[in-house]
């Protein structure tokens, strides 16, 4: 059994659906859809969460955006299905209006608690219009509630699944409706004990279908997109990018953490425990192979990609009592994780160390915030220096500190400032820290020396 994503582009309008329609007839095997909603949906209804959490919301206002989502969905099923009124989607429309405008009379802790089943609409809808036109087509379809097996806990930035308790259900209810049938299903929502619907956050319609597809033992996880796999850089960035054939769950998990939007970065964790390869493809290229990442593809080539992260902060903590006493990094530390700060990369010396803080862990890339408290607090023992507007540059590949051309690249680095530089910690990785202002051309000068001297990126690598 194969288990097929489609995110949010794919199924976007009529002519995309279309699209994944004919990619899943191709083949028998692909039982198992996962959809997103259709791309800017979920956007909307965020927007109408926070402005009623924000108490900024007028009746006007929701009533508007509102009627943009349905008039929205209605237009799709038109068009893939002709004029004939859908019952179940009118009912749909009917329980958002009435959830919205509920919401908009609660306080704003009962607001949070109903958040998740307010956004869980963009993919109900997609999942029941797409299910829908399947039949059409003459295919045995059933449409399955994802959150009948999805069980998680709840967290104000993410369910967290209850992995046990989804295996155990998955094998129960959802498996046996796959046998002679598509089961067509949501990503990004699940349920709690209580009853509520939860998410996994944005992005999580790819985090889903790797649960799901774990906990049913498939063949492989397919996730269709917008883009024909995995780049060497970031297009948008880098001149030249070529895509890459195939990666390491490892160098996969390496390039989503330090910057790859292609694929969710806990989707890995679930197929690699079972050992289920993904195939990262284009809805609209379905004939290119894309980018295969499993366990069997691990090379011996340095640098496979190079990747970025902006909003980063440089914590430069010193102190002369370091030397030779134990405790000062675990004060340090401690002393954070009191303010709740997650900690990326650390480097020390005798007498300080340096930490970079992540600032698209705040889940809106704006960069970190530092309260002045926990400034306060670590001051009393150490002397301080922050500095904001920093980008880290990672190079992917395997054991890729051996890539470096150290009269070029190294003196180039030296030139453009560099912060911080990390490599031991993993095999897959060595990341440094510049301003960002000058990330950009440090990356495309390191894609162009990769690629056309040292030539640790390859063509046969790549479809």
């Amino acid at each position: 059994m194969i288990v097929c994503k489609f995110g949010g582009t794919s199924v976007k309008d009529s002519k995309n659906m279309r699209q994944c329609a004919d990619i899943i007839s191709q083949d028998l095997n692909r039982k198992l859809i996962v959809l997103s909603a259709t791309a800017g949906t979920t956007n909307l209804l965020s927007k109408i969460a926070e402005t009623i959490e924000s108490q900024e919301s007028t009746d006007d206002f929701l009533e508007e955006t509102y009627l943009e989502m349905t008039q929205r969905h209605r237009t799709l099923y038109a068009e893939l299905l002709g004029s004939e009124t859908c019952e179940r989607l009118e009912e749909l429309f009917s329980e958002l209006h009435k959830l919205i405008f509920k919401m908009a009379k609660l306080e704003k802790k009962r607001v949070s608690e109903l958040k998740g089943e307010l956004l869980s609409f963009g993919e109900r809808l997609s999942s029941l219009i797409f299910s829908r036109y399947l039949k059409s087509l003459g295919m045995k379809v059933v449409l399955f509630d994802v959150r009948k097996v999805m069980k998680t806990s709840r967290q104000a930035k993410g369910a967290i699944p209850s992995f046990e308790k989804i295996d155990t259900l998955v094998i129960d209810k959802l498996l046996p409706k796959v046998a002679g049938q598509v089961v067509v299903t949501q990503g990004f929502i699940g349920r709690d004990s209580r009853g509520h619907t939860t998410i996994l956050g944005r992005g999580g319609s790819d985090y889903s279908a790797s649960i799901l597809a774990g906990a049913a033992f498939a063949t492989k996880l397919e996730i269709w997109t917008d883009v024909p796999g995995i780049k060497s850089s970031d297009p948008n960035i880098v001149k030249e990018t070529v895509t890459i054939k195939a990666l390491s769950y490892k160098e996969a998990a390496e390039l989503s953490n330090f910057g790859a939007k292609v694929i969710h970065p806990l989707t890995l964790g679930p197929v690699q425990k079972k050992n289920i390869p993904i195939f990262i493809k284009s809805t609209f290229a379905p004939e290119i192979k894309g980018t295969e990442i499993s366990s069997s593809h691990i090379d011996e080539r340095p640098v496979k990609a190079i990747a970025k992260r902006d909003h980063q902060t440089l914590l430069t903590l010193s102190s002369l009592k370091m030397i030779g006493a134990p405790g000062f990094l675990a004060k340090v530390f401690k002393t954070l994780n009191r303010f709740q700060m997650n900690i990326d990369l650390v480097t020390t010396s005798e007498a300080s160390v340096a930490i970079t803080l992540d600032g698209n862990n705040n889940g809106y890339g704006s960069g970190v915030h530092l309260e002045p408290k926990l400034i306060k607090e670590l001051r009393k023992f150490c002397h301080l220096k922050i500095e904001n507007n920093l980008s880290l540059i990672a190079l992917i590949g395997n054991r890729p500190d051996g890539y470096f051309n150290f009269s070029q690249d190294m003196s180039l680095l030296k030139e453009m400032r560099v912060r911080l530089f990390c490599q031991g910690a993993s095999l897959h990785n060595v990341c440094f820290l510049v301003p960002s202002e000058n990330a950009n051309y440090i990356m495309n000068h390191l894609h162009r020396n990769i690629t056309q001297e040292s030539g640790a990126i390859k063509e046969e690598v790549f479809a």
